[in-house]
């Protein structure tokens, strides 16, 4: 399931079981996924956001952020 989609990045969740979930970015030019995040006491669908190099979402009241790929970190 698509989190968020944008000309730069397409990222997506997907359960692995029925409280678990795996965070992954879709490269569109290989079609492989590098997953980067796991997500616990997850039920339904989230709400989530990303910006810069931040993904953020709120499930069942609470709040997991992560760090995207290397590929979305500014350097200094």
């Amino acid at each position: 399931m698509i989190v968020d989609a944008s000309a730069e990045r397409i990222l997506l969740w997907q359960p692995i079981d029925p409280r678990t979930a795996v965070l992954g970015e879709l490269d569109v030019a290989t079609g492989r996924v590098t997953v980067f995040g796991r997500a616990g006491n997850w039920d339904g669908t989230p709400e989530c956001g990303a910006v810069g190099d931040t993904l953020a979402c709120v499930q069942l009241g609470a709040l997991t952020v992560w760090r995207l790929p290397e590929r979305h970190r500014r350097m200094p």
